[in-house]
């Protein structure tokens, strides 16, 4: 009895497994699963248009609904389409991922989702590529130039996965006709007629990216060589003994720099990381080169830019150090005029005290003697106050950085050839008189001494070259 039981049970797990066996079998169907990837038209996609841009390789990624890769593997290239043939379990749900890379930069990408695969027949699966380019950064943004010179700029894309490629020669380029040309690998010519800034813009993919040239000379006077007197036997034991003095030809700027121009220039700093901004102060290598924070400055920090105050803009900027006068000159290939040289700008070679002449200055000829109580706007009094060599304001409004040091006797032991100042002293060389000042403190001789790390509402600069 007890082996008949057992013959049963034994007979009933065989039963069992027979039977699960029959309603579960084991699938081992399988279908083809044919890839294509198709490279955009040229016509399409700016990128494709030069040949060291193209596509080099095409990696294929296949999940199954489970979320489990089946393929994963580069694709076989023929002529402009990428393609393969896989053999993968009948189903449905499965993913197929695509990545086109130029070198190891990837450059297109797609996917395609819910992809059946039926046993015995071949699913064919076209991939859509969507470009994964960010954006494109012309080099340099901002150039300056000389009439007729030239400046290379390059072009790079900008991808998902930070990677960067040279399309200098795939993009389409403009610049405003007058102020040169712009050949297709990125070389720009300036003209003879360049004015103050040219926009070139490069353009891929419906991607813009845009640089600022300036010309050099811009609103500069020019002032040649040779001799003029400096100082005057009327003025402050610092202004004597007269002399005479030689100069080479240079530029003057004809304006004080004004609070947009140094908005302009801290938002093209800031955004090449060569200064650091707070909302109280912005500094270079650790020297401030303007105090945001003083109840006068007439430039605002907001939102990571700078803007001039509204109805300040074309305004004298103040609270900007020796520092910031000079960072801001560099900045755009000029310099700060050394004192012989800002002199020989203000009153020529004929000995004149002011700069129009020798007739005692009026509301007429510029800011002084507190007549606005104020600072104004640039070369308001030109061309009455102008010099001989047409620079504004070089009496009056607001003082100026020089490049000099300063030496209370340099007058008696300097060179008579293009000085440069002494080599060394405590304070920098400030000329020209402000709004405030009489009309003795106005003339074109007259000598400041400023620490120049200092800031305040009472001097500005103007460039030279």
């Amino acid at each position: 009895m007890k082996r008949n039981n057992l013959y049963i049970i034994v007979l009933f797990f065989i039963t069992l497994f027979f039977s699960c066996s029959v309603k579960n079998p084991v699938s081992t169907q399988t279908g083809q699963l044919s890839l294509s990837v198709r490279l955009p038209e040229p016509s399409a996609a700016i990128l494709q248009k030069s040949t060291s841009l193209s596509i080099d390789r095409a990696h294929i990624s296949v999940r199954n609904s489970s979320n489990s890769t089946v393929v994963d593997q580069d694709l076989s290239r023929t002529d402009s389409a990428f393609q393969g043939s896989f053999e993968v379990a009948v189903g449905s749900g499965y993913t197929v991922a695509v990545s086109c890379y130029q070198s190891s930069v990837l450059i297109y990408q797609g996917t395609e989702d819910n992809i059946s695969v039926q046993g015995g027949r071949t699913t064919n699966v076209t991939i859509p590529l969507t470009s994964s380019l960010q954006h494109i950064e012309i080099s340099p943004f901002y150039a300056v130039l000389d009439q007729n010179e030239t400046q290379q700029f390059t072009v790079n894309a900008v991808f998902q996965d930070d990677s960067q490629l040279d399309i200098t020669s795939s993009v389409t380029w403009s610049v405003n006709s007058e102020a040169g040309s712009v050949s297709s690998d990125g070389l720009f010519t300036a003209s003879g007629s360049l004015m103050n800034h040219a926009t070139l813009t490069a353009t891929c993919d419906g991607q813009q990216a845009t640089a600022k040239i300036y010309y050099a000379c811009y609103n500069m006077a020019y002032v040649s060589s040779g001799e003029f007197t400096m100082g005057s036997d009327d003025g402050d034991p610092d202004e004597q003994p007269v002399h005479t003095v030689y100069l080479d030809d240079c530029y003057v700027d004809k304006y004080e720099v004004t609070n947009s121009e140094y908005a302009t220039f801290l938002n093209e700093a800031l955004a090449c990381d060569s200064v650091q901004a707070s909302s109280e102060s912005v500094t270079k290598n650790g020297a401030e080169l303007l105090d945001l924070d003083d109840e006068h400055c007439e430039i605002s920090y907001t939102g990571g830019q700078f803007s001039a105050n509204s109805g300040r803009e074309n305004h004298p900027v103040i609270e900007v150090t020796w520092y910031g006068a000079v960072a801001y000159a560099e900045h755009y290939g000029k310099r700060l005029p050394t004192e012989a040289e800002w002199e020989k700008a203000a009153r020529g070679t004929d000995g004149r005290t002011w700069p129009w002449g020798n007739e005692e200055p009026t509301a007429a000829h510029c800011n002084f003697n507190n007549n606005t109580g104020v600072r104004v706007t640039v070369g308001s009094y030109s061309p009455t106050g102008d010099s001989p060599y047409g620079c504004c304001d070089m009496s009056g409004n607001v003082r100026e950085w020089c490049a000099d040091w300063y030496d209370e006797d340099y007058y008696s032991i300097s060179p008579s050839s293009n000085p440069q100042g002494p080599p060394g002293s405590l304070n920098r060389v400030v000329r020209s008189g402000m709004w405030e000042d009489p009309g003795e403190w106005v003339d074109c001789s007259d000598r400041h001494r400023f620490d120049p790390g200092m800031s305040g509402n009472t001097v500005g600069f103007r460039c030279a070259r």
